[in-house]
């Protein structure tokens, strides 16, 4: 049976920056990532979050630990949006190993936090930043503050980072160097739709967190939220399987997703409301995944408000006839509902992207294909299909070395992609053709 497993591959302790508005706990975490990160592909795109937090793995002195970035801390919130801020970052504080608290000087504020942060057992450093516009005689009042541990930085040069990495391998000495070896090894999975369907809360539910921040206003995500994910899977050796999860902001008319998110994910989730009626947008949404040839699950969320199911998934078949290979899956992110069967068929989309024909059995298929359907007369010339090359994948591609690529008709190579789907069970799978002239 399909489960979700909710332990890394290590155990690695976190780090929480928690700071007032303006006080540079962003730059510090630019810093630290910028400094120690050990996937340097992520170490400039992380900006100030401003609803959910931001997280990064730093490798200090061989060992590797969680780095996360709060938004700017509401002691007393006003807004449903606001509330869910404190209560996300409390979450962060009871869990965290290391409170990293920022200042830049001493505010009834600041008074507050400090009363605030008494009730959380993690050790705290409090870090004065700013140290190159203040004089030394300042740092005595900050004793006021009551830190366990207490350091001048300047986030703006960089100053004394090497004397808080020295403290947070003293103070939290038993991480593991060896996890962020394992990040080439991620898959990225998109999660992407309308405002309000339910993204932030099946991320949360996959991650058994409160990860990305879920109200019943629409738009409440309003930056990408990364976070990892490791997954058991339930056939064969069980082996498991880490995902770079990306929960997007809601897809309108006015907010798209930029290109690079596109290019840079290998498998996309399109989450539906089932409460709401199937408008052209949402239509446009759902397929932007084969738009950008991706790997797609229709998700059709909030399945427990909806009497008639089986309607819905038959108007989207209907209005959708180029996605009629993409499963659709009805959950409830909320309940659980309707997880198992999402969790199956994407196992059995990573079985198909293995899925690989020798030389022999694709020219075989070949074959087959051309005595079932010969290529039709096309402006007066026929295509011919000398043999053809795969290239495995969760887009599976074929090569077809051929006489003149342009004597292929849009419906025969649509022909071409329906057969090769159904003889060979990649049911769920986008799949390329490409036509080449044979030399």
């Amino acid at each position: 049976m399909t489960q979700i497993n909710q332990e890394w591959f290590l155990i690695m302790k976190t780090i929480i920056i928690i700071g007032n508005k303006g006080v540079g706990k962003t730059a510090l975490f630019q810093q630290l990532v910028k400094h120690y990160s050990p996937d340097k592909r992520r170490e400039n795109i992380k900006p100030s979050p401003v609803i959910n937090y931001t997280e990064n793995l730093i490798r200090v002195q061989d060992k590797t630990y969680k780095l996360i970035d709060t938004p700017t801390f509401i002691l007393s919130p006003k807004t449903e949006i606001e509330k869910g801020i404190k209560n996300q970052t409390e979450e962060l504080l009871k869990t965290s190993d290391l409170i990293c608290w920022v200042v830049d000087k001493i505010s009834e504020e600041e008074l507050l936090l400090k009363r605030y942060l008494k009730k959380f057992q993690a050790p705290q450093i409090l870090m004065f930043n700013k140290i190159d516009l203040a004089s030394e005689n300042d740092f005595s009042d900050y004793k006021l503050l009551w830190p366990q541990y207490f350091l001048t930085i300047s986030t703006l040069k960089g100053t004394n980072l090497d004397k808080l990495s020295k403290q947070i391998t003293t103070l939290l000495p038993h991480s593991s160097g060896e996890h962020a070896d394992q990040k080439e090894k991620e898959l990225k999975l998109l999660i992407f739709g309308p405002p309000n369907s339910g993204k932030s809360t099946l991320m949360n539910y996959l991650l058994r967190e409160n990860r990305s921040l879920a109200t019943p206003i629409a738009g409440t995500t309003q930056e990408p939220v990364i976070s990892n994910w490791n997954w058991k899977q339930s056939s064969g050796e069980a082996k498991k399987i880490d995902f770079e999860l990306v929960d997007t902001a809601g897809i309108t008319k006015e907010q798209k997703l930029k290109e690079n998110i596109w290019r840079k994910c290998d498998l996309a989730w399109a989450v539906i409301d089932a409460t709401l009626p199937l408008t052209k947008q949402i239509l446009q949404i759902v397929n932007l995944g084969e738009k950008h040839n991706k790997p797609l699950i229709i998700i059709i969320n909030k399945c427990d408000l909806l009497a008639e199911k089986e309607e819905l998934k038959e108007e989207l078949k209907r209005r959708l006839k180029s996605l009629n290979y993409v499963p659709t899956i009805y959950i409830s992110a909320l309940k659980g509902v309707g997880m198992k069967s999402l969790l199956k068929v994407l196992e059995k989309m990573l079985e198909q992207s293995q899925k690989k024909l020798s030389k022999k059995e694709l020219a075989e298929i070949v074959a087959k294909m051309l005595i079932n359907n010969p290529p039709k007369y096309f402006k007066g010339n026929k295509l011919k299909i000398y043999f053809a090359k795969q290239e495995p994948g969760l887009t599976q591609t074929f090569i077809f070395f051929v006489n003149n690529p342009q004597w292929a008709h849009f419906s025969y190579q649509r022909y071409m992609v329906n057969y090769l789907r159904k003889n060979l069970d990649l049911e769920y799978l986008p799949i390329k053709i490409v036509l080449k002239k044979s030399e």
